[in-house]
């Protein structure tokens, strides 16, 4: 019985984080003209979900992630897609997130709409 409350506490404990969520966030080049927009989504197990969206297509990228205390997150990413581009003929698709290795990240919380990852301002979704 203890057991099963230990791991109903931690359950809950990472469900309560401000990071779970779907976070986005607008790219844009040295002119001011948005060329991306990023959707990271955060579960509260652990899992991670980034999507960059272009008029190119998307990238998806999966991972896992864990808070370090309150103002830094730590995250892995395991796997992306799509592994190839196809036109008339196919071409690899490379990566532009490091896969399996682990990196760490400031965050900061201003109120429950609007996270700081690093210096890119993200806003929520849902």
């Amino acid at each position: 019985m203890l057991v099963g409350l230990l791991l109903c506490t931690a359950a809950f404990a990472q469900a309560a984080s401000p990071i779970v969520g779907v976070w986005s966030m607008t790219v844009r080049d040295s002119y001011g003209r948005a060329f991306a927009v990023v959707f990271d989504e955060f579960d509260p197990n652990g899992r991670v979900v980034i999507r960059f969206v272009t008029r190119a297509g998307t990238e998806t990228y999966y991972g896992r992630y864990r808070m370090i205390g309150a103002s830094s997150v730590e995250s892995v990413i395991t796997d992306y897609e799509p592994k190839q581009l196809c036109t008339l003929v196919c071409s690899p698709v490379k990566p532009v997130m490091p896969i399996g290795k682990a990196g760490t990240s400031p965050v900061r919380f201003v109120g429950s709409y609007v996270m700081y990852l690093g210096v890119d301002r993200y806003n929520r979704q849902r």
